[in-house]
């Protein structure tokens, strides 16, 4: 039996409840906040949070400690640089860059501002299922261990929700023309723009948004069209390319990664690029969780909810596609589709639940509402909803800007959780760091590092380095002024040198640390260097003689 569209608009656009909706987004403010303060001792999770993943150590951390100390940061490639310029600011403010906690936090943010796009959405048109949306995106978002680590596939795949949150909206509204709209038009090519600049990523998930765009609006005359299209591109780019002109103009730094990561074997140990990518949605996309998203999110859509389809055709199941052919070797790459991938699935979900409902209430003839379930049940729902909704209305109409209660409270408990935190002194904090910082890498590696050089401090080799491809060793406190980097596992690729030979050479090398190798090492000359320790067989530490 049909649903008429009056039928699913009752049920769908449920405009009464607009104040429930509101208060369900201060749920999801108040509970994302107290979360990510629920644990104050954890070195890791906890309030003295660090970066710990190695891309945040050695590359976006290290950039932000070079923008802190007004310099341009170097070696780094193809990646931009949004948020480590923004992590720099945390230095300067706390004028140390020792205390990473402030700019770890703002990473946990990300997804409480995804998620709050949605729901603002969901406020401003009352629908019901854009709220649903949300919820299946941070689900997703939270079911990955990267959300809040300090990788920035986090972020941009934030920034693309808001983007298309944006553009959901403004594709909704139209009772202006195009030319009309070209404030929002602006704001979207602006966040557009954040988003490249946060990472490369970003760059596709603009052009998707661009070829949605052109769709909505190709019927219109060229003028408008090419007006139209530069309101929108001529930001982004002016943000996002930004960067990539200081970088190759000013810096003049061509370092670049963009062919290794695409070609190199050690990533991509499956030439056979068919196969690479079966492999890849087979071990990445196997849980019943994303099985169900993606057969949820392509469900076919009309009208207004036509561009749910439009994002998965023109930017997940691209961008799904092209991580399967080429960066696979790492699933964190996957994630900027987790925010889109979970809006659609939870709005079609509703979508199906309302068509349903509407089914089994048009055969039992009965109407969707508190007034059919009993007579008892209806006086006791109504009273107690009657009740609830002069409480709230009278707290809402308190207010005359809609989110303003929203982001209050959210600005308290902020602020409550910074001077909970910063009741310490600077000695403390970085006292607590460095505790955490050892837990870089490997934690007993490093304590054995430790406590070997803390029972040999009366050695003159103590003040040489130690020759090693750890790279976390050059962020560990007490650690890291003795670290100096060599590939001991390759060639040197200007002389094609054994890169162990070149550091027993190094007079300024009293160690070398072998990582990720099997112990003891083969070819070793013990008349140079000694065993000293190793660790699970796989870290092996020498002494040269």
């Amino acid at each position: 039996m049909a649903v008429t569209q009056e039928e699913l608009r009752l049920i769908i656009q449920p405009h009464k409840y607009k104040i429930y909706i509101l208060f369900i987004a201060l749920i999801f403010v108040i509970s994302g906040t107290l979360r990510l303060a629920n644990s104050f001792e954890h070195p890791i999770w906890g309030f003295f949070q660090i970066f710990y993943g190695v891309d945040p150590v050695i590359s976006w951390n290290r950039w932000a400690i070079d923008w802190s100390m007004n310099q341009f940061p170097t070696l780094t490639w193809e990646y931009p640089q949004l948020l480590p310029a923004n992590w720099s600011i945390t230095y300067l403010i706390l004028g140390t860059n020792k205390i990473e906690f402030v700019a770890r936090f703002l990473m946990n943010l990300f997804p409480l501002f995804g998620v709050i796009s949605f729901i603002g959405s969901s406020l401003a048109m009352a629908k019901l299922e854009l709220l649903f949306g949300a919820a299946f995106s941070a689900y997703l978002l939270k079911s990955s261990i990267w959300t809040g680590t300090g990788y920035a596939d986090v972020p941009v795949s934030i920034l693309g929700a808001i983007l298309f949150s944006c553009y959901f909206s403004l594709d909704l509204f139209q009772k202006n023309t195009i030319l009309e709209e070209r404030n929002k038009i602006i704001l979207l090519g602006v966040i557009g723009g954040g988003a490249i600049a946060t990472k490369q990523t970003g760059a596709f998930i603009f052009i998707s948004l661009v070829v949605i765009f052109y769709l909505k609006i190709y019927k219109s005359s060229k003028d408008t069209i090419v007006k139209a299209l530069i309101y929108l591109i001529l930001p982004a780019i002016v943000i996002g390319g930004m960067w990539y002109f200081f970088k190759y103009l000013i810096i003049k730094d061509f370092s670049s990664v963009a062919v290794q990561l695409v070609s190199a074997t050690y990533l991509h140990p499956e030439p056979f690029i068919p196969k690479r990518m079966l492999t890849a949605f087979i071990r990445d996309f196997s849980s019943p969780l994303l099985i169900t998203s993606v057969v949820l999110s392509l469900i076919p859509r009309r009208g207004k909810m036509r561009c749910l389809n439009q994002m998965m055709w023109f930017y997940v199941i691209p961008w799904s596609l092209i991580w399967s052919a080429f960066y696979s070797y790492d699933n964190r790459n996957i994630m900027p589709i987790y925010s889109i991938l979970g809006l659609a699935a939870g709005t079609n979900l509703y979508f199906i639940v309302a068509q349903l409902l509407a089914i089994i209430s048009k055969k039992t003839n009965r109407i969707l509402s508190y007034a059919n379930v009993s007579s008892y049940f209806l006086i006791k729902v109504n009273k107690s909803h009657d009740f609830t909704v002069n409480i709230i209305t009278n707290i809402y109409k308190k207010f005359k800007q809609k989110y303003l209660l929203g982001f209050l409270i959210l600005g308290i408990l902020i602020s409550l959780y910074f001077k909970i935190g910063l009741s310490h002194t600077n000695d403390f904090y970085l006292k607590q760091q460095g505790q955490a910082k050892l837990y870089r890498g490997n934690y007993e590696l490093n304590l054995k590092l430790l406590d070997f050089f803390v029972a040999n401090k009366s050695l003159n080799q103590s003040e040489k380095f130690i020759a090693t491809d750890y790279q976390f060793l050059g962020y560990i406190p007490e650690l890291e002024d003795k670290y100096r980097y060599y590939a001991l596992s390759h060639p040197n690729p200007v002389t094609q040198k054994s890169s162990m030979e070149l550091a027993i050479q190094d007079s300024d090398v009293g160690y070398l640390l072998f990582s990720y190798m099997k112990c003891p090492i083969k070819n070793i000359d013990n008349r140079k260097i000694s065993f000293v320790f190793s660790y699970k067989d796989i870290f092996c530490f020498y002494q040269k003689n």
